[in-house]
């Protein structure tokens, strides 16, 4: 008479082994779907950043982290690696705060608030921001000490959105030997009090919250549309 099948162990055994192999797999996939979707959310959708500089203060401080939303502004990527391009389908507004690769050196990203869009007049003089014309509304809001020193407040509203920017410098004068030569710069007229600009087409006009601690711009030209990483829809 033969033996009953698990006086041996041997078929326990195998069950065992199999129940052990299926709950390896389980884990497998269930990892690699966790790091599937954070990667996958990372590009498309929702990708954080660092806030390396004062340019952005003091609307978003030295240090802070925001997040940004990416779907719809055609440029994918992951860690700093572009994976895929597509068209601008995302409505940039003045007044929006996006992320974008540097057009002097692409493997830096920098944080600035859209001023001007394509075709817009943008004039910065005497420290007065106009846009085609008229100039953004602009209220005292007080002074705040930061490390740049003593920093003047004012809530600024372009195209219904309104945000604090600051000044720290005494006087009124404006750097244009720090200007860079750049793509389109004779969109720009230089002077002492300030720069005038066309924003040509496809480019984007940018400036930081802390204007007189923003390279920006007015510095360096234009953003390409092909730059735009995103907007941020969150500041923590």
């Amino acid at each position: 008479m033969s033996r009953p099948p698990n006086d041996d162990g041997q078929p326990r055994q195998i069950r065992k082994n199999r129940v052990g192999l299926l709950v390896a797999l389980a884990v497998c996939v269930l990892v690699g779907g966790g790091i599937s979707l954070v990667i996958g959310t990372r590009v498309f959708a929702y990708e954080p950043f660092r806030i390396p500089s004062t340019s952005m203060a003091p609307s978003i401080p030295l240090g802070f982290h925001v997040i940004v939303k990416k779907w719809g502004y055609g440029h994918y990527s992951a860690f700093g690696v572009r994976l895929f391009e597509g068209a601008l389908t995302a409505k940039v507004r003045r007044g929006d705060v996006l992320v974008f690769d540097y057009p002097g050196d692409p493997s830096q990203q920098y944080i600035k608030r859209v001023v001007g869009l394509p075709g817009d007049t943008v004039s910065y003089q005497h420290r007065i921001l106009r846009i085609n014309g008229l100039p953004a509304v602009r209220k005292p809001a007080g002074t705040s000490d930061t490390q740049a020193g003593r920093m003047a407040l004012f809530d600024e509203t372009l195209d219904g959105q309104t945000y604090r920017i600051g000044f720290t410098a005494k006087e009124d004068f404006f750097p244009v030997e720090l200007a860079a030569d750049f793509a389109h710069r004779d969109a720009c007229v230089y002077g002492q009090s300030g720069v005038t600009c066309v924003v040509p087409p496809g480019n984007y006009y940018v400036m930081g919250d802390n204007r007189d601690q923003s390279a920006d711009s007015r510095f360096w030209g234009f953003v390409p549309v092909r730059n735009l990483i995103g907007k941020v829809v969150s500041v923590f």
